[in-house]
């Protein structure tokens, strides 16, 4: 899923990580836009037998240390971040049942 969204936002001239990083949660990549730096972050939910597979994500700022720790990383999401990544999702046949949701609804 990273790879394929790095795909599809650099297909729209948005600057991204050349590769997606993986931590024990999923893999992550970043983006540019407006001059600020985002990083999505996808892991795998596989084989849920009522619902079957899922992909859970979410965008967070790309922000220092400290501001990380004061929850800078969930301040100042821009709606057109969101936007953007929607666009490449839903515009894909392979993408079924998008949700958004705000933290408090997970």
């Amino acid at each position: 899923m990273a790879e394929y969204l790095i795909a599809r936002l650099n297909a729209s001239s948005i600057a991204t990580s050349a590769k997606p990083g993986q931590e024990d949660f999923g893999w992550f990549f970043t983006f540019v836009l407006d001059s600020s730096e985002y990083c999505v972050v996808v892991g795998f939910q596989p084989n849920d037998p009522a619902a079957g597979d899922c992909w859970a994500g979410w965008i967070e700022r790309q922000v220092g240390f400290f501001a990380s720790i004061l929850g800078g990383r969930k301040r100042g999401i821009s709606p057109k971040a969101i936007a953007l990544l929607d666009e490449a999702l839903r515009s894909s046949p392979e993408v079924r049942d998008l949700k958004w949701c705000t933290p408090e609804e997970l």
